[in-house]
């Protein structure tokens, strides 16, 4: 078994809840949301579409950050649905450049309306104030990205000089001692590192040596949205499994920094837009006629009709989702249910 999926931290701690899709849909709501409260970054990484501005400009992709009011909007509709199993509290950008992310913490969490809260951050702005925050906030998972295992790489590869491998390994490492200082179970720390950026055995080296600050710690493969990241020359690619349709619209919404709710969570171009929620309900859009389409177009084999769909692979390594299986066997078996609305109610293909 690879490093990609032998070193994920919910393989380990969530593979047991697991939803079997065959066995539950229609869903009546979301096992997992999104929600991007930033797609604003202070890294330009060379394999993100967020720093390559032309390229945003190109596909007329809003930037910004969530206003808090919109946030509060998205918990409370949370809330009325009875919560949902997983959240994560990111997206297209650095979440801890939002000046209220704090504030969006403490209300999402005081409403307890999720089951497994995760932050993923590039750790350059984990300061002691912002790691006490967050380690008593309750959050269950940290996230760490690593774009690099020395000073130069990660300049080179993130494009910018504020912040170099030593400042982001300093944060780690003050974030792991202020949970330990605190007694904190939570959260779980998982540092993962972009596979192919050096040498197996200095790899290995860092391994054993941020095993000391981590839970535990992954070399995953990039997904090179933009094509300027030459893949070959980084290590290469992780063979896909065999999956033959995306389920990621039987189990999952993302919600942008605007509030446009997308199918998908690397959706960077929301190209898989279903819905907005300012104006309308998390329950409505999951059972909406925007989502059942988008749905019959992935059953019928249709999805060269969507821009982020077509060439599209993620899914295929998508096997370590801790929320939920994989819907070839629903729509192989039961198209017509794989597009229904809850409660069950065939539609016709």
């Amino acid at each position: 078994m690879s490093d990609i999926v032998k070193n994920f931290y919910h393989l380990k701690q969530f593979e047991k809840e697991k939803v079997v899709l065959s066995d539950h849909i229609p869903l009546q709501k979301p096992l997992r949301l999104s929600i991007d409260v930033s797609n604003i970054c202070n890294f330009r990484c060379k394999m993100c579409p967020t720093g390559n501005v032309k390229l945003l400009k190109e596909v007329g992709r809003p930037t910004g950050m969530m206003k808090f009011d919109l946030f509060k909007k998205i918990i409370n509709d949370v809330e009325e649905i009875g919560g949902i199993k997983s959240v994560g509290f990111y997206g297209e950008g650095e979440p801890l450049t939002n000046p209220h992310y704090n504030d969006m913490l403490d209300y999402a969490m005081k409403k307890n309306v999720f089951k497994d809260t995760v932050i993923t951050t590039n750790a350059s702005l984990l300061d002691k104030e912002r790691a006490e925050y967050i380690i008593n906030s309750g959050i269950k998972v940290l996230r760490v990205s690593l774009y690099g295992l020395d000073n130069r790489t990660y300049q080179i590869t993130t494009r910018q000089n504020r912040f170099g491998f030593d400042d982001i390994i300093n944060n780690i490492k003050g974030f792991y001692e202020i949970r330990e200082f605190l007694k904190s179970s939570t959260p779980f720390i998982y540092i993962k590192i972009m596979e192919g950026l050096c040498s197996g055995e200095k790899m290995s080296k860092f391994r054993e040596f941020i095993s000391e600050f981590s839970d535990a710690v992954g070399f995953e493969y990039v997904h090179d949205w933009d094509g300027s990241f030459n893949l070959s020359e980084k290590g290469g690619k992780v063979n896909p499994i065999e999956i033959r349709y995306c389920s990621k619209p039987w189990y999952q919404l993302s919600i942008g920094i605007n509030g446009d709710v997308r199918v998908c969570c690397v959706d960077w171009s929301y190209a898989t837009k279903i819905g907005n929620i300012n104006n309308s309900s998390l329950k409505s859009i999951w059972n909406g006629d925007e989502m059942i389409r988008f749905r019959r177009m992935i059953v019928n084999g249709d999805v060269k009709q969507n821009r982020a769909c077509r060439s599209c692979t993620f899914f295929k390594r998508d096997s370590s989702n801790p929320d939920a299986d994989n819907i070839d066997v629903v729509i192989k078996s039961a198209p017509m249910r794989a597009l229904s609305r809850y409660p069950y109610k065939a539609v016709p293909i």
